[in-house]
């Protein structure tokens, strides 16, 4: 067990967006995380998922609300310190894809490093870590670019990884996979939240997935945003207004949407 809080992250009535000139994407956001936990962040498109991950790392504050990390209220943090606590997985491309697969991962390592940036033994105890967790040791001296999408995004939560923080946020972590592989890296951060005491929270599409496999899902409408276990929000009929109901519609009976012909 890690000396974290139990509620490793508290959102208390938070409003999200990019201009407090404008009218805000969420409002009255809240809900509070357990350590260990395998949460899905669902909702329509441009309904502020990917804003909401941007507020919880800190890249963008709050318009209104509170986020505490750790116990510590978010702005509270240097930049550096944040990031041994939050690592991001998100959807922009490698920096550069020349790279080898273990120097990408390496790069997880920096908020830990000097100024020189030297790799400790340490430090390389978590990179090789990080790739056995991600079972792609095998990959380590390939390019990035020499990649499939499907191992690419492993050796990218494999950077989180070996960031060694207790929280993970990752922006739609199964875009560009088929479903067998979407399948498989979902059930793999399943695994690494258990087995490793990591927080995991991501945004997807793949809402019957995160439904099967998610411990605490939130669900973002325009309205409000309804978090709690898959069972409970499909008892609280919480998925049945995300699309209109002319093409598609959410079956209580089997956890599925159903294709309204």
């Amino acid at each position: 067990m890690t000396g974290h809080p139990k509620n490793i992250i508290q959102v208390s009535q938070v409003s999200i967006g990019y201009d407090p000139n404008e009218p805000a994407i969420g409002k009255g956001i809240g809900f509070e995380v357990e350590t260990a936990s395998f949460i899905a962040l669902v909702g329509s498109n441009g309904i502020g998922k990917s804003t909401l991950l941007k507020t919880l790392d800190g890249r963008i504050p709050p318009l209104e609300g509170q986020i505490s990390i750790l116990g510590k209220p978010l702005e509270d943090y240097e930049i550096k310190q944040l990031a041994k606590v939050v690592s991001i997985v998100g959807t922009s491309a490698v920096e550069s894809k020349n790279l080898s697969v273990y120097d990408l991962v390496a790069m997880g390592r920096q908020p830990h490093t000097g100024w020189l940036g030297t790799l400790s033994r340490t430090d390389h105890a978590h990179i090789k870590r990080a790739l056995t967790l991600t079972q792609t040791e095998y990959l380590a001296d390939r390019k990035c670019f020499q990649l499939s999408d499907g191992q690419l995004q492993k050796v990218m939560i494999a950077r989180a990884l070996a960031q060694d923080t207790p929280i993970i946020l990752m922006d739609e972590p199964t875009t560009h996979l088929d479903m067998y592989h979407a399948i498989q890296v979902l059930k793999l951060l399943k695994q690494i939240s258990k087995s490793e005491d990591k927080t995991i929270l991501f945004s997807t599409h793949d809402i019957g997935s995160a439904i099967q496999l998610c411990n605490h899902m939130l669900v973002m409408t325009p309205e409000k945003s309804f978090f709690g276990t898959p069972c409970e929000l499909i008892e609280a009929e919480r998925f049945d207004g995300l699309f209109p109901k002319d093409s598609i519609r959410f079956d209580k009976n089997t956890g599925t949407f159903k294709i309204i012909e």
